[in-house]
């Protein structure tokens, strides 16, 4: 037994399973079996053991979806060392600041990614580590296994304390109301760091056996061929994967041989819905949930709805409707109590909006309501949040970057409208002089941002827009945005 019931279960598995691939690794030509990916995990384990690492400090990983993902897990699980899941290949600069917050002792990716870190010391599976001489001295709770990543009220990602329990909870609910078996073969395109992907992808595969074919980013033919290779029956993904789906001239696609197709992260319009319906003979069943909370909804219905409903709520979940000023009296802002909830965000220095973690529950920033089978449907949000392909950006972050540009006098970042993607970004930059392009500031953003934080569009504008108080005018500001999207679609 070790200290971390997850490695317990995955231990049974191993056992059972042990010449069957877990992992299907295309991209780095390898497979890796689940007895093979129990001896990485020791190996890893063992290895973190043997550095000059402090006892349970947290650890920062920028793995990405790479096969030496789920060992370095399942080693910081055993460790009891927490782990800050950031996206792959994350930046020094992005990594150190998350390490600095929560107190890391150590920043681990794989080889390739820990090229521009000082120092890195090899690890078993493909992984290297750079140890933080002076980690600061974090404050998390000592049950936290994870930590997830979101945006929060501020304009810095929070990270939200998940436990072990809390873990196997939102796994085992996503088996049992997806129906996900333990011989399902899942199409893994979606971040493993992410919440949706360690719910759909990494739990699965640790509590029953279900195996991956790991991909480092999304390529539609790719992912057709690889139902056809590995014999792949889930895709968990976002709604602009399945827009482009849709949107493929090709023949019969191996898409109609998938046994599940799951949408979560951004809402699908029911045009991309019906048009999959139409053409591979399979409904995408629309899912839901945060990084505070687990998985939260889910419709396993077979009809085809125009509202797009995101289901009844998972098991052992709670779901009510707080009532809003303003809004009709059958909306409400969505509040959560179940057993795969957080503990809370991890750093003091992360303000809640009001009214977070409240009432023995978590109260989201998603407005919904209910249609007559009693399933949710959402009907829009209460903050800022720009939500860019599934992945909830706020904009104060990128207005602060683009600020700190040369010859900008104020920046407001939007969030646009876009079938494919749910919103796309545009910067609105006050510059009375035109001292630069929009290719410029492209460059000054992807120099600081992740790439989906870069905005698809640059506006700029000599003064903005006032109201009759003569404050900026949002709605003008916003109409002017979209005109300058129009062209891209």
């Amino acid at each position: 037994m070790t200290s971390s019931a997850i490695c317990d279960r995955f231990g049974e598995v191993a056992a059972r399973d042990r010449d069957r691939t877990a992992i299907f690794a295309p991209a780095e030509k390898q497979h890796r079996t689940f007895g093979q990916l129990w001896d990485d995990y020791k190996a890893v384990a063992a290895a973190l053991d043997g550095l000059t690492l402090p006892p349970g400090g947290p650890c920062v990983s920028i793995v990405g979806n790479a096969s030496g993902f789920v060992p370095l897990v399942l080693a910081c699980l055993e460790g009891r060392r927490p782990l800050v899941l950031l996206d792959g290949g994350a930046s020094s600069s992005q990594a150190g600041d998350a390490a600095h917050r929560f107190g890391a002792c150590a920043i681990v990716g794989t080889v390739d990614d820990m090229t521009s870190f000082p120092d890195p010391t090899s690890l078993p599976a493909g992984l290297a580590a750079t140890i933080l001489d002076d980690p600061a001295n974090g404050s998390l709770d000592p049950a936290t296994a994870v930590l997830k990543m979101t945006s929060g009220s501020s304009a810095v990602p929070k990270g939200v304390q998940v436990t072990d329990q809390a873990l196997i909870n939102d796994g085992s609910h996503i088996i049992e109301a997806m129906n996900l078996r333990p011989h399902d073969v899942n199409l893994a395109v979606i971040p493993l760091a992410h919440s949706y992907g360690f719910g759909n992808l990494v739990m699965p595969l640790l509590l029953q056996g279900s195996s991956m074919v790991l991909r480092p980013q999304f390529d539609a033919r790719q992912l057709l061929a690889d139902i056809d290779a590995f014999n792949a029956t889930v895709l968990p993904a976002v709604p602009f994967i399945f827009d482009y789906l849709v949107r493929l001239e090709s023949a019969p696609s191996p898409l109609s041989r998938l046994h599940l197709a799951i949408t979560a992260g951004a809402p699908i319009t029911f045009e991309v819905i019906r048009a999959y319906a139409e053409r591979f003979s399979r409904k995408i069943h629309a899912f839901y949930g945060t990084s505070e909370t687990g998985g939260i909804a889910y419709d396993d219905s077979a009809e085809l709805d125009t509202a797009v409903p995101v289901g009844r709520p998972m098991p052992e979940t709670s779901v009510s409707l707080v009532a809003q000023p303003g809004r009709p009296g059958d909306e409400g802002r969505v509040h959560v109590v179940g057993n795969a909830l957080g503990l809370g965000y991890a750093s003091a220095d992360d303000e809640p909006e009001p009214g977070a973690f409240v009432d023995g529950g978590f109260l989201t920033g998603d407005l919904a309501r209910r249609d007559r089978e009693g399933r949710l449907v959402l009907t829009g949000r209460v903050s800022r949040f720009v939500n860019v392909a599934g992945r909830k950006v706020h904009p104060e972050e990128v207005e602060r970057v683009i600020g700190q540009a040369t010859g900008v006098d104020d920046v407001l970042v939007l969030g646009v409208p876009w079938p494919a993607r749910g919103e796309v970004m545009v910067a609105c930059v006050r510059c009375p002089e035109p001292r630069m392009t929009a290719e410029s500031l492209r460059l000054h953003c992807s120099e600081r941002l992740p790439p989906y934080k870069v905005p698809r569009s640059f506006l700029f504008l000599e003064s903005f827009p006032v109201d009759a108080r003569g404050k900026i005018d949002r709605d003008a500001l916003a109409r002017l945005a979209a005109g300058t999207t129009l062209r891209d679609r």
